[in-house]
C-alpha cells in the first residue's frame, strides 16, 4: 500500500499501527518539511515505516515497475 502525498504522516502511521506487520505501507511526499515531521512522529512511537521524499515529483522514478494493492491519499 502507498499513501500518496502522505504529508505529516498521520494516516500512514495510523494504518501501520492498526495493521502492524500484516501490511506493508510506504508514505510518498514531495514536501521536505512535511516529510521531516512524519519521520519525527514515526521515530517517536518507534515504527518501522518508510517515507519517500521526491522533491522533483517524478513518480516514475520511484514506482516504475512496482505494484500496490492499494493507493490512498
Amino acid at each position: 500500500m502507498c499513501d500518496f502525498g502522505s504529508g505529516h504522516g498521520g494516516l500512514t502511521i495510523d494504518i501501520k499501527k492498526y495493521f502492524g506487520n500484516r501490511l506493508e505501507i510506504c508514505g510518498y511526499e514531495v514536501n521536505k518539511k512535511a516529510l521531516k515531521i512524519a519521520e519525527q512522529y514515526k521515530n517517536q512511537i518507534g515504527l518501522e515505516l518508510n517515507f519517500l521524499l521526491d522533491e522533483e515529483a517524478n513518480v516514475d522514478k520511484y514506482f516504475e515497475g512496482k505494484f500496490f494493492d492499494a493507493v490512498i491519499s
